[in-house]
């Protein structure tokens, strides 16, 4: 009896407290949005501390070899990462980001003289084609607000980049002191796993903490060598962007080399995602050089999927084509870019417990393509 009204309490609190939360909810929702905000500096300092781990890892285990001292190893491994991938940001930010900043604005300066030029090539391609009057009103009509149409996309593209420029500056504060606790986190790196292996298998049932702490694992494993692969491989692809244009001779040969590489790191659809706007722009240009470019990355891309791709990345992701391009979309509708990044990794954790749950339920043999 006694079991049954601690029961009928429970569930009135219990209900009492859903409604609460339901007729508060955008009170609530505010409150969660600002300790978010709050603590904005240690999730950018845990992504910093994360990406450094890995050229730390690989320095340590080379200094650790002539510098006997734990203490002054570390402290060498994390000031020589932190010296690298920054110098690396830093060469970017000094080099590259101002020369894309002056094509952006030769590009704006020269519009005007594009799309007249553009205009004109279109009309004597019209005459030179000697299309019927309907075809050729059509056309002509679409030519006639193809300047507007372009000059509008440009304005989007460009406000759309202000808003960017202007949120980054906004967050820069929380950068700076997410590179301070970034500090602290590579420093202590090994007390903290330590304190989060504990409180696992303290407030985790026993049956449940190996398998927790198998995923943390698995998600650091795929999460990590994804990542830091898909990077690489698109910076190779943005050197040889550039180098392909520059021998083609195309304009704004840095700009769509910046455009090529970061959006390479999308998986499948990134290619294609950069390639766009690259033609559109030199199709305003020079549609001959348009041309000449939508060939070119058609190979380099060719080149990537077959040959740069799977020597860098092998067999990392463990999953096949057909679940990489489900998890894009699926990741990319839910949380746009990023979760376009990140839904490749997450999927395929996701995919390898189910995998070895099934195989070890029921003994079924491993299906090697996946």
């Amino acid at each position: 009896m006694e079991l049954g009204v601690k029961n009928y309490v429970f569930l009135i609190t219990y209900t009492l407290l859903m409604l609460c939360l339901i007729m508060n909810f955008s009170v609530i929702m505010g409150i969660f949005s600002k300790i978010t905000m709050l603590l904005m500096p240690f999730v950018y300092g845990f992504i910093i501390a994360y990406v450094i781990n890995w050229p730390y890892e690989f320095i340590k285990e080379k200094v650790s070899k002539y510098i006997v001292n734990k203490k002054s190893a570390n402290l060498v491994c994390i000031v020589l990462s932190y010296l690298i991938v920054f110098g690396v940001f830093a060469f970017i930010f000094i080099t590259i980001i101002p020369r894309i900043y002056g094509s952006l604005v030769q590009f704006m300066d020269n519009f005007s003289q594009y799309t007249q030029s553009f205009v004109s090539m279109a009309k004597n391609l019209e005459k030179k084609l000697k299309l019927d009057q309907l075809t050729y009103n059509y056309l002509d009509t679409i030519i006639k607000n193809l300047p507007g149409l372009l000059e509008r996309s440009a304005q989007g593209f460009f406000s759309n980049m202000f808003n960017f420029t202007k949120n980054f500056a906004i967050g820069i504060y929380n950068w700076i002191i997410g590179i301070i606790i970034s500090f602290y986190f590579i420093a202590s790196k090994d007390k903290l796993i330590c304190q989060l292996k504990l409180l696992i298998s303290v407030y985790i049932p026993p049956r449940f903490s190996e398998s927790v702490l198998k995923v943390l694992r698995l998600t650091h494993v795929k999460f990590g060598k994804f990542l830091i692969g898909k990077i690489i491989d698109s910076l190779i692809i943005g050197m040889l962007c550039f180098l392909g244009t520059s021998i083609l001779q195309t304009p704004y040969t840095l700009l769509i080399s910046v455009i090529v590489a970061i959006t390479n790191i999308i998986p499948f659809f990134g290619p294609f995602i950069g390639a766009v706007p690259c033609i559109l722009i030199l199709l305003v240009v020079s549609p001959l050089k348009a041309i000449w470019f939508t060939v070119f990355i058609l190979i380099l891309q060719q080149i990537d999927g077959n040959i740069i791709g799977p020597k860098i990345l092998g067999n990392t992701v463990g999953i096949s084509g057909l679940w990489i391009m489900f998890s894009v979309i699926l990741g990319g509708g839910l949380f746009g870019i990023p979760g376009m990044i990140v839904g490749v990794p997450v999927f395929a954790v996701i995919y390898t417990m189910i995998s070895e749950y099934v195989t070890n339920s029921y003994h079924c043999p491993k299906d090697s393509s996946k």
